[in-house]
């Protein structure tokens, strides 16, 4: 197994395989990217680069 350890990270990441596993949907525009469930969109983020920076979570999700 490959691991990319990233020793000077100060910030969380997000397993998208567990967001949708979870039943939720991910989608990603050039607008940056939005996880939604059940048509309502339950976190928000933008795009820098080749990251997307999530910027609102929905508070009282059981995921983040």
């Amino acid at each position: 197994m490959n691991v990319l350890h990233i020793p000077t990270n100060t910030k969380n990441l997000v397993s998208i395989g567990k967001i949708v596993h979870e039943g939720m949907q991910i989608r990603f525009t050039h607008l940056g990217c939005f996880i939604e469930e059940e048509g309502k969109v339950m976190a928000q983020g933008s795009c820098e680069g080749r990251t997307f920076i999530l910027e609102t979570i929905e508070v009282g999700t059981t995921m983040f």
